[in-house]
């Protein structure tokens, strides 16, 4: 079951039925039993203090490979214990090692992130609007408090079920 908070006595919005942890991708697909939660293109949180009005709404055009060049570029992750960061793109082509599991072919950012942010949205923003980028995967902090932080690549998730998202 999967739950919009960490009370699960309050009732589930969905079920996972699909579910990748290796190689290139650490994703779930959720299927939504919850009539009272709907989909949205719209990033739940808006700033680094958690407030939920006025967040950015996704572009419908999902590009599931980043455009050259965007590497500097500034990148925003939305997740459940730091809310709505950025930072900039560091690399699209990094591994890291989450729980003994080498994931490779991820996004490396500089945005801050908490335990409790996996899976959260990672996007940028375009001349067509904002795009996703991929889901939040772990993050490292190094001796000087700076972090670097790790995405699944839409595309990657793409390839690996053979699907097409919209």
């Amino acid at each position: 079951n999967v739950y919009i908070s960490n009370d699960v006595s309050k009732a589930a919005i969905g079920k996972v039925v699909k579910r990748k942890y290796s190689g290139k991708v650490d994703a779930a697909f959720v299927k939504l039993t919850n009539s009272d939660y709907n989909i949205s293109r719209t990033v739940y949180y808006s700033n680094a203090k958690g407030n939920t009005s006025g967040g950015v709404t996704i572009s419908k055009n999902i590009y599931t490979v980043l455009g050259e060049g965007a590497i500097g570029s500034t990148v925003y992750k939305a997740g459940y214990r730091t809310y709505l960061t950025k930072g900039k793109l560091l690399s699209d082509r990094a591994t890291c090692i989450v729980d003994g599991v080498t994931m490779k072919d991820l996004y490396k950012s500089s945005y801050k992130s908490g335990h409790g942010d996996s899976g959260g949205v990672v996007y940028y923003h375009d001349s067509d609007g904002n795009q996703y980028l991929g889901v939040h995967e772990a993050s490292s902090r190094h001796s000087d408090g700076s972090m670097d932080t790790y995405a699944v690549k839409w595309e990657n998730i793409d390839d690996a079920w053979n699907i097409y998202f919209e």
